[in-house]
């Protein structure tokens, strides 16, 4: 069964009626298994391209008894997004900078006594971004949504309404989605 927003929004951009639409869209699911199935690329124009790749057998170890195992060839499905829908998609609903605060400049090693302390943060925001810094040292951003793994207790994270950057797990807001890394 497709998603019921998606069958309306297919809808909208066709001039077929609704039923023919979920008939049509329900018939890719399978035609699509069958190609990758079969070894074949499923291209969707403008979206990206579905792939099987091959991983062929291997040995490894057990990591709790240190014994050899041998681990049998297998095949996962792969995708590549297009060019045109990562472009779309990496500057389509980024807010305008007039309408978005933006974050401080990275912290230094030197902390100046001037800056006052940050004003408090509500414990629950909803559709917060979070800029980080990730282990390669550069800024990311991320919905607060999908911060988990990402951003981790010590990870240097600042959300627009702070006056400067701290661990996430001292920023009320972030803390109960982020991942504890175990050390």
């Amino acid at each position: 069964m497709m998603d019921r927003t998606f069958l309306e929004r297919l809808t909208a951009n066709t001039p077929l009626k609704e039923d023919v639409v979920e008939i049509v869209a329900e018939a890719l699911r399978p035609t699509i298994l069958e190609m990758l199935q079969e070894g074949e690329e499923v291209n969707i124009y403008g979206i990206g391209k579905f792939f099987p790749k091959d991983k062929p057998a291997r040995k490894a170890k057990n990591p709790r008894t240190g014994e050899d195992v041998d681990v049998p060839a297998s095949r996962y499905l792969s995708f590549k997004v297009s060019k045109q829908a990562h472009e779309s998609l990496d500057y389509g609903d980024v807010p305008s900078p007039e309408t978005e605060e933006t974050p401080p400049p990275l912290p230094s090693t030197a902390k100046s006594e001037e800056t006052p302390p940050p004003p408090p943060v509500p414990a629950s925001v909803p559709n917060v971004t979070v800029h980080y810094i990730d282990k390669k040292g550069s800024q990311q951003t991320v919905p607060l949504a999908e911060a988990k793994g990402k951003v981790f207790s010590n990870t240097l994270a600042w959300i627009p309404g702070m006056a400067e950057w701290k661990p996430a797990k001292e920023i009320e807001a972030i803390a109960p989605h982020i991942k504890r890394r175990l050390t």
